[in-house]
């Protein structure tokens, strides 16, 4: 029996679930339930009937959108690692994290990377076998090509205490560019997600969050640009670049 068959059963079935959260059904049907541009939305058992107009006043879709918010103070790194970052490295081979200051800290000496190295641990922790990581960020203007060796191996060290639970092979690749258009943050699933990350990773620096920490789902033309940015990051050979892969093996 089709959705659409289903949904004109279900008031008189009285229980019935499709597995459908969000219907999107033809104005025709739509008014079978009382739906129009007006009412937007009707839930209807466990399934929202809307129109293509007015999905986004679904309440699974408007859910959707608050699962990855997390307000400072209020809510704890295992919160943001079970429900949203887990979650989803546990389904990809491939992780991208976009932060121009991922690793600025580290590079300069002067603040913690404390948000870093727990965001790769739980990412390295989750991700399944022969998975890979990529960490791309960006170099200060006055990084010098003289200090590449001192820094990649002060990466080195870095990812060492970072992956140090991780058993199944894994190759983590960072990539610093000192030339690089890239602004803003992103992180990408290969399992078939891709967020703005609003505004910062160092939210995760400590147990309870000291800033808010929001992640915003791309839609498919966003998702594509960002693998783009990644993948011409990933393979930049610019000489003003810091670039290490660790593996796991």
């Amino acid at each position: 029996m089709g959705v659409g068959e289903v949904l004109r059963h279900k008031e008189g079935e009285g229980g019935a679930h499709t597995g459908v959260r969000v219907f999107v059904a033809s104005r025709v049907l739509a008014e079978e339930f009382g739906v129009d541009d007006t009412s937007g939305s009707k839930t209807v058992d466990d399934s929202d009937v809307v129109l293509a107009s007015t999905i986004h006043r679904s309440p699974a879709v408007v859910a959707a959108k608050e699962a990855g918010l997390f307000p400072a103070g209020k809510t704890r790194r295992p919160v943001v690692a079970n429900t949203f970052i887990r979650p989803l490295a546990e389904r990809s081979s491939a992780v991208k994290i976009l932060d121009p200051h991922i690793l600025e800290g580290l590079i300069s000496g002067n603040s913690t990377t404390s948000h870093a190295e727990w965001l790769i641990q739980t990412l390295a922790d989750s991700m399944p076998a022969n998975a890979t990581l990529s960490i791309l960020g960006k170099l200060q203007r006055d990084w010098q090509t003289a200090d590449r060796p001192r820094h990649e191996a002060r990466i080195e060290d870095f990812l060492s205490k970072a992956l140090h639970r991780r058993t199944l092979p894994i190759a983590v690749e960072v990539r610093l560019l000192k030339s690089t258009a890239l602004r803003d943050r992103f992180i990408w699933f290969s399992s078939g997600s891709s967020f703005d990350v609003l505004h910062n990773f160092t939210a995760l620096s400590s147990e309870v969050l000291n800033d808010n920490l929001r992640f915003i789902r791309h839609d498919d033309r966003i998702a594509r640009q960002t693998l783009q940015a990644a993948e011409a990051m990933e393979s930049n050979t610019q000489p003003t670049m810091v670039s290490i892969t660790k593996f796991i093996a």
